[in-house]
């Protein structure tokens, strides 16, 4: 009897060892509004190139999360503050390799930065020079290439919004030029039905790799997600997603 007491109790104490060292669901946040990288679908649920490789890679060396959608402001300060463990998407700049864990590209090939505007506009330029007196619409919060950033001399308006609003108002005439990634430009603007109202103007100021960050403070995770990353990208799954968004 007491060699059964001693059993049960051993066997009871294993249990709740294995219970107090399991660890939680990573959290991941990603931007709600900036498709085909990450958005909510028509099912409410998250979605986008970037969401999926994120959850693949994960799915794939057997690593539990959950996603919360969330505007992009929220996701910096989140972010900042090692509150969630994975942020997406993050564009490429040289001060984040400083700040936080950066886990990437997603995928190899970027996407080109460009100005846009409405059919019959006549700007050009070759050198961002040739913009002083352009008024020129971006989102506030966002980064864009440091020759626009630094560029103190142009005539900038930074909105709260996503690209969307971008679109509209280079449909509407709004602003001679809005800046924005060309993808998620034209997503956006095939969303609205509105491909068909604006152009491209002048060339990419920046060809764009964006990646997952970790925080900082939690350089285990980034640990675990830089190899679930790099197992996944020998897969054909993420073959397989990559070119279900990029057709």
């Amino acid at each position: 009897m007491k060699i059964f007491h001693r059993l049960f109790f051993a066997m009871i104490f294993c249990v709740l060892g294995m219970n107090s060292v399991r660890s939680d669901p990573l959290l991941i946040v990603a931007d709600i509004s900036f498709a085909p990288f990450s958005y909510k679908d028509e099912k409410g649920s998250a979605a986008g190139l970037h969401v999926d490789i994120t959850k693949g890679a994960l799915e794939y060396s057997g690593i539990e999360y959950e996603i919360q959608l969330m505007p992009w402001k929220r996701i910096i300060e989140l972010s900042d503050a090692g509150g969630a463990d994975i942020s997406l998407p993050w564009r490429h700049k040289p001060e984040r390799f400083e700040k936080y864990h950066m886990i990437g590209p997603f995928t190899d090939k970027g996407s080109g930065t460009y100005f846009w505007s409405h059919l019959d506009s006549t700007v050009s330029w070759k050198d961002l020079q040739d913009l002083r007196g352009t008024r020129i619409a971006a989102i506030s919060g966002f980064a864009y290439p440091s020759s626009f950033e630094n560029a103190d001399y142009l005539t900038k308006t930074f909105q709260t919004g996503n690209t969307e609003m971008l679109v509209r108002f280079a449909a509407a005439k709004r602003f001679d030029l809005v800046l924005s990634d060309e993808t998620v430009f034209m997503a956006a603007a095939r969303k609205l039905k509105m491909e068909n109202k604006i152009k491209r103007v002048g060339p990419s100021l920046e060809q764009v790799r964006r990646y997952a960050v970790v925080p900082k403070q939690k350089p285990d995770v980034a640990r675990k997600i830089t190899a679930a990353f790099e197992a996944f990208r020998n897969t054909p799954r993420y073959r397989e997603i990559i070119n279900a968004y990029m057709k």
